[in-house]
């Protein structure tokens, strides 16, 4: 059975795990390194996915004043992520991907 993943603050919905991937993929893909992304549907589909995502609170810390996307720098490669920057300037990055599977996993316990 699909695993859909539904973003209630955003008012995303998406019948599967494979769909909403693919949208954060292409959010991944509209962004150059460095570059914020702007207050709008993409912040707020990040913001969403994160606040479920982030159980433990620690990607978010202090709290989440914008979004960037940048290289990733734990992991080799060639490969970009978004970062959340806090309200007190520290950042940390994030994983869409993982973010969306955690998020269709835990929904589809429900």
């Amino acid at each position: 059975m699909a695993k859909s993943v539904t973003l209630t603050k955003s008012g995303r919905h998406w019948n599967t795990q494979t769909e909403a991937r693919a949208h954060f993929s292409e959010m991944l893909g509209r962004y150059r390194k460095g570059q914020a992304v702007p207050i709008g549907k993409d912040h707020d589909d990040l913001l969403a996915l994160l606040e479920i995502y982030d159980v433990s609170g620690s990607k978010r810390g202090c709290g989440v004043a914008s979004f960037f996307l940048d290289e990733d720098r734990e992991h080799e490669g060639n490969t970009n992520c978004f970062y959340v920057r806090r309200t007190d300037g520290s950042s940390e990055d994030f994983s869409v991907h993982k973010a969306a599977i955690f998020v269709s996993k835990l929904q589809s316990k429900k």
